[in-house]
């Protein structure tokens, strides 16, 4: 047995256990003897009581001085333990496993040094402590705990070197899990004394779970970089949307911040940058309860498809939780072009009499479409000045439009074709045949829909919601669209084409709406038409979002349905279109990523993203050199979950610990079954002072 003190610093207090031998030494007063004969004889009398009263006095004095000597050890916080060398009976030498946490909030640096190069240095110091006799292996606890030095090792070298090889990252951790492993490097024979020493700043957030794993007859000690519990705030998201009342290509930034260890009231300064430009500063101020919400509105400027928005607090002890980035693809003006096959002098009888007011609307995603309608064919010039080219009930184009119109389309551009009693199938089946996304038959059930007599009204069956085309429908039933009688419908060649994809269906299965990629375009092709001849959905309310969600798709002007972030160590799925033989990922740093495709893909995981910022996504298109695909451009962000530096106590630490595991509270190096003496003295202190009592009160 041996024993320990919790609080040694506090040993002069033991001085107070004096008191009471002061107080008699000083309360005694020598008396000058005068003889008086007449109390002689009472005197004589009195001898044997006195000796009585003396005794008592001195059990007084002692039971005094043991109650204040109990209430200063209480203090001093004595234990009793048992070494454990000794509980495995001879003096085996301990195996030890030093498990160096590597995760992000280890990152922090609240004294301008990183906490995982403090604990480095305090493992190289607890090494060089070792006994020659007692090996010792290295592990690091990062997503995937990692052995560097196994099984245990004498070689101080090996040890030493593995710690050259321990670098910080910005990986979110499991330390339950990372001790399981510890105690594999200790080897699948676990014989005599065990320790695994944790290097960790013993925050919260890493004790999540419990590893299934016996830790019986394994020590763990906790060794923490330093005693600091810093404030550290965090953004946790940044939200961005169109902000058509404040303009054109205006946004919304909605940023959303956290706190952990703030004064309330404190004030934070937050800065909005557009393109790596300062655009707007203002301030936070964190009271209550987070977290805290700051919305910026920003006009974006210039030509760039795609901006880059960054968002970033004052500095603290955790810097790479002060800023997130996010592209945003600006809302621009789309310059569309629609041919009118069937003008006519009463305006709401024009074929696009119904499309061109929907498409005059200001869009809810921002941005402005820019018509110029044409009742004739269009010539090559005004095709390469759109971005999408409408043909609608158009009977046929001369050779040089539909040059124009190929060469549009491959390189980037949109075209949606509509049906109507005018469109030439034979012209379509031959000189677009190659931009069509299946071939065409002919029509069907040619009769006014207000006609009683007409023997088959269709409605919309199925909807492909998860497309961008659909998104306004928020993958709910689109009654706007399914509520749409359709009396007459192109009908299309048996043989479909595999690039093709059906966006939506009538409620007898014929496709309505298809789509089909071609080069670095899109094609649809709505197999009715857009005014009320053959369908009465341009009365519907779903024909306005309907057809501007297709113009803007068709120009590659909708926002993506995917988020542009991706946390750090997720994997990112990148779109490829077809022919595109070669994807590479460029870092914040320049550094690039050769992402494997194959023919088939229409999708490539991105993995490995361990770089925060804007990764850059460049495509070698059909023909062409390697080029930048904007669209694709996204963020990659930290994991929040590592913001909260709040370090646990060393009872909720003792709480978290493996089953079986026997932990060295306080980091101290006494064996682990340590039995505070504290509550024994106070329960002698309340006898003692109950013996007191009983006799002060006899005196």
């Amino acid at each position: 047995m041996e024993w320990a003190l919790r609080h040694p610093e506090l040993l002069p207090v033991l001085a107070v256990a004096a008191l009471p031998l002061v107080v008699h030494l000083i309360s005694r007063r020598k008396a000058r003897e005068v003889r008086f004969a007449a109390m002689e004889f009472v005197l004589r009398s009195q001898q044997r009581s006195a000796r009585r009263i003396q005794l008592r006095q001195w059990l007084l004095l002692l039971i005094r001085t043991l109650a204040l000597l109990a209430l200063a050890g209480a203090i001093l916080g004595p234990m009793l333990a048992e070494p454990q060398q000794q509980a495995a009976g001879a003096k085996a030498a301990v195996k030890h496993v030093f498990a160096i946490d590597v995760t992000a909030s280890m990152m922090a640096a609240p004294n301008d040094e990183p906490r995982w190069e403090l604990a480095v240095k305090k493992a190289r110091a607890a090494l060089k402590d070792l006994p020659a006799e007692e090996p010792v292996a290295v592990v690091v606890c990062g997503a995937s705990p990692q052995s560097l030095v196994e099984p245990p090792t004498f070689d101080r070298a090996v040890a030493d070197g593995a710690l050259d090889q321990v670098k910080g990252t910005l990986e979110s951790g499991d330390l339950p899990a990372c001790l399981a492993r510890a105690k594999l490097a200790l080897g699948s024979a676990l014989e005599g004394p065990a320790r695994i020493t944790l290097f960790t700043d013993g925050a919260r957030h890493a004790w999540t779970s419990r590893a299934a794993v016996d830790l019986r007859g394994v020590d763990i000690r906790v060794v923490r970089p330093d005693k600091e519990s810093p404030v550290n705030r965090a953004i946790r998201s940044i939200t961005v949307a169109a902000a058509p009342e404040a303009g054109a290509r205006s946004v919304s930034v909605e940023v959303e911040l956290e706190a952990w260890g703030h004064a309330d009231g404190e004030e934070v300064e937050i800065t909005l940058a557009v393109d790596g430009a300062p655009a707007s500063r203002s301030s936070v101020v964190l009271k209550g309860a987070g977290p805290w919400q700051k919305r910026f509105t920003h006009a974006l400027t210039g030509t760039a498809p795609v901006h880059d928005l960054s968002v970033a607090l004052s500095a603290d002890a955790l810097t790479h939780d002060d800023t997130l980035w996010l592209p945003v693809k600006a809302p621009r003006e789309v310059n569309v072009l629609v041919v009118d096959g069937d003008p006519q002098t009463v305006a709401w009888r024009d074929e696009v009499f119904y499309l061109e007011r929907a498409l005059r609307a200001p869009p809810k995603s921002g941005g402005r479409l820019s018509l110029k309608v044409l009742a004739q064919a269009p010539t090559p010039q005004e095709i390469e000045a759109a971005d999408v080219v409408m043909l609608c009930n158009v009977r046929s184009l001369p050779a040089p439009a539909v040059g124009a119109l190929r060469a549009h389309v491959k390189r980037g551009g949109g075209l949606f074709i509509s049906g109507g009693d005018h469109v030439d199938v034979d012209f379509y089946n031959g000189s677009l045949m190659d931009l069509l996304p299946q071939a065409l038959r002919g029509e069907k059930s040619r009769v006014e829909l207000d006609d009683p007599a007409r023997k088959e009204v269709l409605g919309l069956g199925h909807v492909e919601v998860d497309h961008p085309i659909l998104a306004p429908f928020n993958g709910q039933r689109p009654e706007g669209l399914t509520r749409a009688r359709t009396d007459t419908l192109l009908l299309l060649e048996t043989g479909s084409r595999t690039e093709r994809e059906v966006l939506m269906r009538f409620s007898n299965e014929a496709p309505a709406l298809l789509e089909r990629r071609v080069g670095m375009g899109r094609v649809l092709l709505w197999t009715t038409t857009v005014d009320r001849d053959w369908s009465d959905l341009a009365i519907r309310p779903g024909f306005l979002p309907l057809m501007q969600q297709a113009v803007l798709y068709l120009a590659d002007a909708l926002e993506d349905s995917r988020p542009r972030h991706t946390s750090h160590g997720e994997v990112r799925q990148v779109q490829v279109r077809k022919g595109v033989a070669r994807v590479v990922v460029r870092s914040p740093s320049g550094a690039e990523q050769e992402v494997p495709v194959r023919e088939e893909d229409a999708r490539v995981a991105v993995r490995g993203l361990k770089e925060l910022g804007i990764h850059q996504v460049l495509m070698n298109p059909p023909e062409g050199e390697l080029t930048e695909v904007p669209g694709e451009r996204f963020a990659v962000w930290p994991d929040t979950a590592e913001s909260d530096l709040v370090p646990l106590s060393e009872e909720e630490l003792a709480a978290r610990m493996p089953q079986g595991a026997r932990y060295l509270k306080d980091g101290g190096a006494s064996g682990p079954l340590q039995q505070p003496m504290w509550p024994y003295l106070l329960a002698m202190l309340s006898l003692l002072f109950l013996a007191e009592g009983v006799l002060a009160r006899r005196g």
